[in-house]
């Protein structure tokens, strides 16, 4: 980097939090001009602001900042902020007495000064400050953090001033990437997530990047490198939405060749379709950034085929939670049936957006809970069968403060077909990130970008029976975790002290030791007595992850899945029983080679013990009250776990099966009586005692029997009486018994298992599917029995046990 003429230096001392820091940004300070005049600036062209305990005000630090020296193209001056800078109503500040110094000065200030100047923002929040400078062309400067979430004090104005004292003569490319790699160091070594994540001015590149700039800021591959097919970062252009006036919220423009066309296409495409609906285009890119940020672009265009459209996409949903995530609409145009334009100005949403914004940062700094915000809504004008909807918009999402690791499933699948699909992912480069899409086909990658154009996308169609919608259906992972032991590792820092267990536990073992000499009724006892408590969910903060004590749950008579696994395991443990608590993905499918987090469930596995009369591991969840003990919990069957050893230190995954379990039979017994009465007892075994007891639960006497009557849809009896047992008392079968009267003087057929009719609806089908999950389950009435078999169900194999279950159903 060339040398200027006339360079200095101002370095800038903000308010601190307490004399802590006050005392660290003084000592940067000093080090900071130690390093200027190493550099070879003289001293009295390197001025430090806000020391000796003076109260820097904005006009002092604003008077500094003048050019003193006429103009010219070789002057060069550095700026560097030490300290702390917020956001108050959507501006961002660098914090000293009286009015603040805001975004808005310095670049204005900066602006007027002559030759090169090179700004350094050590503060928390500083992303912000970049970029308005960006637009400056001789301007380079680096930020300590993204625009926002990273509030804390920074660890980069240290590194800074050590780099600049270390290599003075360096680029300021150089030693913003020296600074960077420093506080990477620092909280690596220290076994800390990184809570910072410096920004740079990349003038090559013509953007802002993120750290490690060495690699950030690399030339991608020449076009003859790349792999064939489309280059990652499509066009959006495609999607050409006219800027609407800027003083109206809705400009209405005439037909024009290009919506004609447009329409022409959309009807061409939709003749033949059944659908209410059809996305002709649609373009997602989700960036995923080092400090865990997350930006989502959506754009679509799609043509409203029949009025049944209209709920969908008549309104447009743009989801906010501020401070945590934000939606930026950047424009929509209505196309009507005659080729006339409908423009919505973006105006006035992003208003609320920003008032919701300056709402949220209010209730931080007054720490209140944030009040009423906007509806996440906005209904679109005019909107009719036959037009064309194209709408774009971005949300931005901040890091996740609860976990040290980045993971997240975008799922591509709509109700409606897709004619054109572009996706576009993008992560920072280098291990350990990982971009998966089991459903996709093969995608063009360049470093962190992953793309993909797909091209008739069938709508998202599931069918009773189907198996987990991820095993099925288009989607996009993304994940920061190197391995299945990282995640272990994590785990087991968070976990640490969650199985302390104290006098409650101890009484609650002995209780059940004294009652139960043997293993097998410990096991059931246990399992029965964690499993009566009430469930509550406990998701704030860390407790979304890290289950309480056992002795604290058992005290309070209640908890969460991840609660009551970890109080079944202590409880077993102090049995001499070996237990392990798990994660599953209950009621979906974990991808076992992709490490991520994809749980959100937990229970308990006892490892098979032949030697104690148990061949079988034995999967117990006390989540569900009403799952009787050896039963696997709906949702849970087929589903991998992973399960930890006691202290948490090793993980392993299991695939959990059914047997452990009884069969499962659902059973009907009609005895005929005088006058056309009949008596039913209606009772299950195995996972269809578990769907009974769910079907009467919380039912008044009158909506019992309407319950049962719905069971038989062409019943053609009345219901006398009818009793049943507890659904919640595990010791005993669930078993109802009716007494009825014979509308026709005959038994009804067999009862219509919820789910069944739906299971058997059509004639063909061309996918597997599987009844309850795989579950071999018996029917017995006396018209006879239906079998149907375990596992998945091929389309061959299905029309024939169609067929059986016609004739058993009559």
């Amino acid at each position: 980097m060339p040398v200027f003429a006339a360079p200095r230096a101002v370095i800038v001392v903000g308010l601190a939090a307490g004399e802590t820091q006050a005392e660290r940004l003084q000592t940067h300070a000093k080090t900071l001009r130690e390093g200027f005049i190493a550099r070879g600036f003289t001293p009295s062209a390197v001025t430090v602001l806000g020391t000796s305990g003076e109260r820097l005000r904005r006009d002092a630090v604003l008077a500094a900042l003048k050019p003193d020296a006429p103009s010219a193209a070789d002057n060069e001056t550095w700026i560097v902020l030490l300290g702390t800078s917020v956001a108050r109503g959507g501006e961002l500040s660098f914090q000293v007495s009286g009015p603040r110094l805001t975004a808005a000065d310095l670049t204005t200030t900066v602006k007027a000064l002559s030759g090169r100047t090179f700004v350094v923002i050590a503060t928390p929040a500083s992303g912000g400050f970049l970029p308005p400078l960006l637009a400056l062309p001789n301007v380079e400067a680096v930020a300590a953090t993204a625009d926002s979430g990273e509030i804390n004090e920074t660890r980069f104005a240290d590194a800074w001033a050590e780099s600049l004292v270390a290599t003075p003569k360096a680029s300021f490319a150089e030693l913003a990437d020296s600074a960077a790699k420093r506080v990477e160091t620092y909280y690596t070594s220290s076994s800390l997530a990184q809570g910072e994540h410096a920004r740079l001015i990349d003038r090559t590149a013509g953007r802002i990047i993120e750290a490690p700039f060495s690699k950030a800021a690399a030339p991608a591959p020449t076009p003859a490198s790349r792999p064939a097919g489309p280059t990652p970062g499509f066009s959006v252009a495609d999607i050409n939405i006219p800027k609407p006036e800027d003083d109206t919220e809705i400009t209405r423009k005439p037909a024009t060749d290009e919506t004609r066309a447009l329409l022409a296409e959309a009807r061409d495409a939709a003749k033949n379709s059944a659908y209410a609906a059809l996305y002709l285009r649609m373009d997602n890119e989700f960036e995923v950034y080092r400090d865990f940020a997350v930006r989502e672009s959506h754009r679509h265009r799609v043509f409203l085929r029949t009025g049944e459209s209209l709920d969908e996409f008549g309104t447009l949903n743009l989801p906010s939670s501020p401070p945590f995530y934000t939606t930026r609409l950047e424009g929509v145009r209505i196309i009507k049936p005659d080729g006339s334009q409908v423009l919505v100005n973006p105006r006035s949403y992003d208003e609320r957006r920003i008032a919701d914004n300056k709402e949220a940062d209010n209730a931080r700094t007054e720490n209140r809970p944030t009040g009423p915000l906007a509806p996440p809504v906005l209904p679109l004008p005019e909107v009719t069968a036959g037009c064309i909807v194209e709408a774009a918009w971005t949300i931005e999402r901040h890091g996740p403060r609860d976990t040290p690791e980045f993971s997240e499933q975008w799922f591509l699948a709509e109700r409606y077909p897709i004619r054109l699909l572009n996706l576009r992912v993008a992560t920072p480069n280098g291990t350990p990130w990982t971009v998966v899409a089991p459903n996709l086909p093969s995608y063009i990658q360049v470093n962190g970008t992953h793309a993909w154009t797909l091209t008739d996308l069938p709508a998202f169609d599931p069918r009773a029976g189907d198996p987990p919608s991820s095993r099925i259906a288009p989607w996009v992972g993304v994940s920061s975790l190197a391995s299945w032991e990282s995640f272990a590792s994590w785990y087991q820092r968070i976990a640490t002290g969650s199985d302390t267990t104290g006098p409650g536990i101890a009484l609650l073992a002995d209780e059940i030791a004294q009652a139960h000499p043997d293993r097998a009724g410990r096991l059931r006892a246990a399992y029965e007595r964690v499993s009566a408590l009430r469930y509550v969910a406990i998701e704030l903060g860390v407790g979304a992850f890290r289950p309480r004590t056992p002795e604290q749950v058992w005290k309070q008579r209640y908890g969460d899945c991840k609660d009551k696994a970890n109080l079944l395991v202590a409880v077993l443990e102090k049995l001499g029983i070996p237990a392990e608590f798990c994660l599953v993905n209950r009621f979906s499918h974990t991808f076992t080679d992709w490490p991520s987090w994809q749980f959100n469930h937990a229970l308990a596995r006892v490892p098979a013990a032949p030697s104690d009369g148990q061949p079988h591991d034995l999967w117990l969840d006390t989540t569900d009250r009403l799952v009787p003990f050896g039963i696997v919990a709906p949702g849970d069957l087929g589903r991998h776990a992973l399960a930890f050893s006691r202290d948490f230190s090793k993980a392993t995954f299991y695939e959990i099966t059914a047997a452990q379990e009884p069969s499962s039979v659902w059973k009907e017994l009609w005895t005929p009586g005088a006058d056309n009465r009949a008596t039913l007892l209606l009772g299950a075994d195995g996972a269809a005692d578990v769907d009974l007891r769910h079907l009467f639960l919380d039912l008044s006497p009158d909506q019992r029997a309407r319950r049962l009557q719905s069971l038989y849809p062409t019943n053609g009896f009345t219901v006398t009486r009818i009793e049943l047992g507890d659904p919640y008392d595990l010791a005993a079968p669930f078993v109802v018994k009716a007494e009825v009267n014979l509308l026709r003087g005959k038994l009804p057929p067999p009862l219509s298992v919820p789910g069944l009719a739906a299971f058997f609806a059509t004639e063909t089908i061309s996918r597997p599917i599987s009844w309850d999950e795989g579950r071999a389950t018996r029917f017995v009435h006396a018209n006879g029995t239906l079998d149907l078999p375990a596992g998945p169900i091929s389309p061959e194999a299905y029309p024939a046990l169609r067929a059986r279950w016609l004739d058993f159903s009559r």
